[in-house]
């Protein structure tokens, strides 16, 4: 089983070099990989989404390369070959991997 990881609130990024909210220890995932911001849509209600930042493996969400990508309950991403699923818990927003 992996570990629940909370996401900042507004922007959380996630690498495996200095500056980042979440340090990913895996030499496929690049330095400042991805970027996960939570935004509003038209009706100002939040949603989360997933940002590559130029990483040299890709960002994937359900197995789809993407570079921009809403996040919803139970989305799988993967930064190079770590993975984990985007949850919604009670309101907070974690991912688990």
């Amino acid at each position: 089983m992996g570990k629940f990881l909370s996401l900042y609130p507004e922007v959380t990024t996630v690498g495996r070099g200095r500056g980042v909210e979440i340090v990913l220890a895996d030499p496929t995932v690049s330095r400042q990989h991805a970027k996960i911001r939570r935004e509003p849509d038209a009706l100002g209600e939040a949603h989360y989404y997933i940002y590559d930042l130029g990483s040299v493996n890709g960002t994937y969400v359900n197995e789809e390369q993407i570079f921009k990508q809403e996040l919803r309950d139970g989305f799988e991403v993967r930064l190079g070959e770590m993975a984990f699923v985007f949850k919604e818990v009670s309101g907070l927003t974690s991912s688990h991997r």
